[in-house]
């Protein structure tokens, strides 16, 4: 079923930009139907006259012709703004909220919070908030994550909504814990970044590009900026060097006390926002789940190849089991032959290739499907082999051990320690 789109007006200028920006997320989300919402706040639950009523649903009407070409329903509900709003988004199986900017920030809505805030915190569906408008082509969207579950599943929420699919898309993250300066070797990997803006961090990029792959991105380009420091800094600073349209962040929902004690990102940047933000509460349906479709990768070992059938065979049946292709790499060890001569070598590497193509064929007409492809490499395996996963976004790893459940020179060790794949253990056949 088509999600429906909700847009919370509360009739002000702050809400025009929220309605503006209407077509350009039903388009991407494929709503079947777009809401423009408004609520008639009874203060201390006193009753509300009807003309009031007919009044503002008068006004409402006139925003919605605003939206030519649009079909818009329009809705007065009479409430508590934020109870009513996200009890229609409940009804009407919302699959996103839009408000406007908020208004400056009031004593009671310190303590309360605004009504953005608390759709944020209290609700089910993703919420934005737009202060500007949105370009119809290629829009910038920076994503930040802190390689949580919660920020997996606002990403996967995204592209649900279209947002991941042809943009210009920056993947954030930011170390707090990393905040003292770097000294010595490690001086030239954390140099500043956006002309000093912040500071890099390169253990925590790579963690990022192994964490998410291009194939999640359909149509997009994909930049990865891992930072050191504050998070809510960063992304301020990145969004406002990258000229980001959208900044998409997903949240807890924490109370309002936990947020005046602790701190809520989300919270932080909603008070003092640089750009439209999405909010994603982590109890957002999600229709897909992570990772990305590719493929399962077998990993074999060229220096044991007669030992390898069950890792083929073992990879085969993981691909039917996710309905995944099978990419069979082969890791030539270059460290085995370093000290061989250069036309050594290369006859070394021919001979190996042709062994292991004519092997692997062999193998495959028997328990393969006829889909898989082979990749020769030539370096070091483990790298190689986390490489390869990166490049195809591997949905699993399978390795083969020993009888003793030990991997030949500690490679299986390595990939599993890089904490990014799924990796399926074979035993192999030792002669």
């Amino acid at each position: 079923m088509s999600p429906t789109l909700i847009i919370a007006s509360d009739l002000s200028d702050r809400s025009d930009l929220a309605l503006q920006a209407a077509p350009f997320f039903a388009t991407r989300m494929g709503a079947g139907r777009i809401v423009l919402l408004h609520v008639v706040d009874d203060v201390g639950g006193e009753p509300v006259a009807a003309a009031e009523i007919e009044i503002e649903g008068a006004e409402l009407l006139r925003e919605a012709r605003r939206l030519s070409g649009v079909a818009v329903e329009t809705r007065v509900l009479v409430g508590t703004p934020d109870e009513e709003i996200l009890s229609h988004a409940d009804e009407v199986a919302a699959g996103l909220i839009l408000v406007g900017a908020p208004r400056s920030r009031r004593f009671l809505d310190r303590m309360r919070g605004t009504t953005a805030d608390r759709l944020m915190r209290r609700g089910r569906c993703p919420v934005a908030m737009i202060i500007a408008p949105l370009p119809v082509v290629r829009p910038t969207v920076l994503f930040a994550t802190d390689l949580t579950p919660r920020a997996d599943r606002a990403l996967q929420v995204s592209a649900d909504l279209g947002l991941t699919r042809d943009v210009a898309l920056r993947v954030l993250s930011a170390d707090e814990m990393l905040v003292a300066p770097a000294r010595g070797a490690d001086a030239a990997g954390a140099q500043d970044m956006f002309g000093g803006l912040i500071r890099r961090n390169p253990d925590l990029e790579t963690r990022l590009r192994r964490h998410y792959h291009p194939q999640q991105f359909a149509g997009g380009s994909v930049d990865y900026i891992a930072a050191q420091g504050s998070a809510v800094s960063a992304i301020r600073q990145v969004a406002r060097h990258c000229r980001a349209d959208l900044v998409v962040i997903g949240t807890r929902g924490r109370g309002v006390l936990a947020s005046l004690a602790f701190g809520s990102t989300a919270s932080e940047l909603l008070g003092r926002p640089v750009t439209n933000l999405l909010i994603v509460p982590d109890t957002t349906a999600v229709e897909r789940v992570l990772p990305p479709k590719g493929p399962v990768i077998a990993a074999i070992d060229p220096a044991r190849l007669a030992w390898q059938q069950p890792v083929l065979s073992r990879a085969v049946e993981a691909g039917a089991a996710r309905g995944a292709p099978v990419h069979v790499l082969a890791v030539l060890d270059g460290a085995l032959s370093a000290r061989a001569s250069t036309a050594d070598r290369l006859s070394l590497i021919a001979a190996d290739l042709s062994a292991v193509r004519t092997r692997v064929a062999a193998w495959l007409e028997t328990c393969g499907t006829g889909d898989e492809v082979l990749e020769v490499v030539f370096g070091h395996p483990d790298e190689e082999i986390v490489r390869a996963a990166d490049r195809h976004g591997a949905q699993a790893i399978v390795l083969g051990t020993s009888s003793s459940g030990r991997s030949y020179g500690g490679v299986v060790e390595r990939v599993q320690d890089s904490g990014a794949y799924e990796t399926i253990l074979s035993d192999t056949i030792e002669p």
